[in-house]
Order: C-alpha cells, then structure tokens, then sequence
C-alpha cells in the first residue's frame, strides 16, 4: 500500500528459493509467518536469476493449500480441491 516497502518482508531479508517446485515456501529472516500483512492491500515483487514463474498463491495453512479447484482432481489429491498442499504425495509437490 503507497509503494511503501513493509520492512520485514523487504527483498534484503527474503531467503532465496533456489528450486524448481509448484509448492515451495517463501520465507523471510525473523518472520514467523505473514499474518501481519493479513488483511492489508499489498503489491508483490518478484525477482528472479535465470528463472521463470509459473504460478503463486498465498496460503493461511502451513501446509501451503490453496483450496482451490484442481480441474478434475490429479495424482495424490483425494478431490478436485487442494486441501493437501505440500503434504499431497503427488508428484508435483515438494
């Protein structure tokens, strides 16, 4: 909100993400989670080396899911919704 960087969650103390995942967890230093952001109006900036995005969400389980749609399921969900995250045995998650 007003293109103010929220120090915690600045670029200086993001722990870089160094795989090649659909299901990884980004971490800042000294951050236990995100809920302090929770409810603001935030904008987010991706900076990557010799990468490319796919896709993101933010998640309020740990487990990272997203409880959105899977289209007609896939391997290791039990429904054709995420409800397992990280903790699906999939073979797209890490």
């Amino acid at each position: 909100e007003k293109d103010q960087v929220i120090p915690e969650f600045s670029i200086d103390r993001c722990v870089p993400v160094r795989v090649d995942s659909t299901c990884q967890l980004v971490e800042w230093r000294g951050v236990e989670d995100i809920s302090k952001i929770k409810g603001r109006t935030i904008k987010l900036r991706f900076q990557l080396t010799s990468g490319q995005l796919y896709s993101f969400w933010i998640s309020p389980y740990g487990s990272g899911a997203s409880h959105g749609y899977t289209a007609a399921g896939g391997p290791g969900f039990n429904s054709a919704v995420d409800s397992l995250g990280r903790h699906s045995p999939n073979k797209f998650a890490d």
